[in-house]
């Protein structure tokens, strides 16, 4: 009987020990990849070249009959170099489409505008979205930037949530495009009433490198999230000291992302970011954009984002 009761404590010692290996393997888990921050290489390109890159996705984007009609890529081009161009990045599980009156405003003020689909994203099937990967992004949001680096000769980002991820991570990897930035509702980090700090690491590693089956929380896929996760991991500490103007816009009803990491990442990018939060009167939450989610503030608000982005305040 003693035999057994020890054998059974050394089983027990022999699995706590393997628990705890686990465990500190997730938090000592390597999250920085040069891949990540360089992304593929890609050399400026003439406008006429841009727009032929643009349309080229707009085709594929029509030919390929997974992707939802009105979630097309956007190419809003005046027919020649502009003095301002501008790529504006959708959210995750989103498309194209929320951008398009904002996009029309834009291009009403002189801007040639390129909104493309990112991949995985506006398909028939809401579930492709989980199948993102960082890699995939980074070189998605790369390509974007050339294209747009070619409509004009200034250009930025404006992005959404998931977007604005990806647009924080070009004005530190594409200075020499990326000018202005504006961010709206950036998904640095979520809230930490839907994941807690302790288990943020475990989440990013445990979903975004596939060591657990995917799963679903607060609506979106585990491991789509951990590879915008993983993108912000991978931002230098230090300014993007190469940046004209840079500006964040939260909602105080926006229960999804981590408000106070959000303003610290975008003060730490660059010190002089404008600041803009909507009165909590209008009623707004995450998406900040999309027209129908805007409660009749949709104007106001988007000359509010072209001044922001242009540095001139708000209009």
């Amino acid at each position: 009987m003693r035999r057994l009761v020890r054998t059974g404590l050394v089983a027990v010692g022999g699995l706590v020990a393997l628990l705890i290996l686990a465990v500190v393997a997730v938090y000592v888990w390597p999250l920085g990849s040069p891949a990540l921050q360089r992304g593929p290489a890609h050399e400026a390109v003439s406008f006429d070249r841009a727009v032929d890159m643009a349309r080229a996705q707009i085709r594929a984007d029509t030919d390929d009959r997974q992707v939802k009609p009105d979630c097309r890529s956007i190419l809003d081009e005046h027919g020649h170099k502009t003095r301002r161009s501008v790529l504006l990045l959708h959210g995750y599980t989103d498309c194209p489409s929320q951008f398009r009156t904002l996009a029309t405003m834009l291009y009403d003020e002189g801007y040639n505008v390129y909104v493309p689909r990112a991949p995985d994203n506006g398909t028939r099937n809401p579930g492709d979205a989980a199948h993102v990967t960082a890699q995939g992004l980074v070189a998605y949001a790369s390509t974007a930037v050339q294209i747009a680096g070619g409509l004009g000769e200034s250009s930025g980002v404006i992005g959404l949530s998931g977007g604005g991820v990806l647009a924080t991570w070009a004005a530190y990897y594409r200075p020499k495009v990326v000018k202005r930035l504006l961010v709206l509702s950036p998904f640095y980090s979520p809230n930490s009433s839907k994941v807690a700090d302790w288990e943020l690491k475990p989440l990013i590693v445990l979903y975004g490198f596939g060591i657990l089956p995917d799963r679903t929380g607060f609506g979106f896929s585990y491991h789509g999230l951990a590879q915008y996760l993983r993108i912000v991991r991978n931002y230098p500490d230090r300014p993007a000291t190469q940046l004209q103007d840079a500006a964040l816009v939260v909602s105080r009803g926006d229960g999804e992302i981590n408000e106070d990491l959000a303003r610290k990442r975008m003060l730490q990018l660059d010190p002089k970011t404008h600041e803009f939060v909507p009165p909590k009167s209008w009623g707004l939450s995450h998406d900040i954009v999309t027209p129908r989610d805007l409660n009749g503030h949709s104007a106001a608000l988007y000359r509010t984002y072209i001044g922001l982005y242009e540095g001139t305040g708000t209009r």
